[in-house]
């Protein structure tokens, strides 16, 4: 039989993780924690199938990475107190029994908290004051969101907020970090245009 990729279902390495393909399964959000963004049997559930389909890594899904303005949405992974971890480490465990690697993919949502509006209270934190004539500006007023400017001290906290993440990453056995810094999340905003 003749594949078609065989480069792809060669071992290969992410800096010292070693793979035993190339085959990785990029991060999406499923909604499926509890309403305070602890891991349920459903979610593992759904890693565990995913593992069991052949990928070496999964990355898993956006997790925020404090409780005060990090949600995106409603029922989102949070990895923001040590109350996480024993159910981040049984989610590490079974995608480590199903033969793959595990990442967890930490975030804070930024101006696309928005997007939980309904579910959640508080403003969208951003860099820099959303001036009324922006584009956005009627959404985020229909949902009752209007983004508050980030203090420097906020800004430190989250920095804290992500570097404590991380750590309950690595206690809880994932293999490594994937940082979200793309689609709008909060790391973008602070990118010009």
């Amino acid at each position: 039989m003749t594949i078609m990729f065989p480069k792809l279902f060669e071992p290969g390495k992410m800096g010292q993780l070693e793979l035993k393909n190339r085959i990785i399964k990029a991060p999406m959000v499923i909604s499926m924690a509890t309403p305070d963004g602890l891991v349920t049997d459903r979610l593992i559930r759904h890693y565990e199938e995913q593992a069991r389909g052949g990928a070496s890594l999964l990355i898993v899904e956006a997790t925020h990475v404090d409780n005060k303005s990090s949600h995106a949405c409603a029922f989102q992974l949070g990895a923001y107190d040590n109350k996480c971890i024993p159910g981040l480490s049984s989610l590490t465990q079974a995608i480590h029994n199903n033969g793959a690697k595990a990442a967890l993919q930490i975030s804070h949502s930024g101006i696309l908290r928005i997007l939980g509006a309904p579910f959640l209270s508080g403003p969208a934190k951003v860099p820099s004051p959303v001036p009324e004539d922006d584009s956005l500006f009627p959404l985020f007023r229909a949902h009752g969101m209007v983004p508050k400017a980030l203090t420097f001290e906020e800004i430190q906290e989250i920095i804290t907020a992500f570097s404590d993440a991380a750590k309950r990453a690595q206690a809880a056995g994932f293999d490594m970090v994937e940082i979200h810094g793309a689609h709008g999340y909060l790391i973008l905003n602070f990118l010009s245009q």
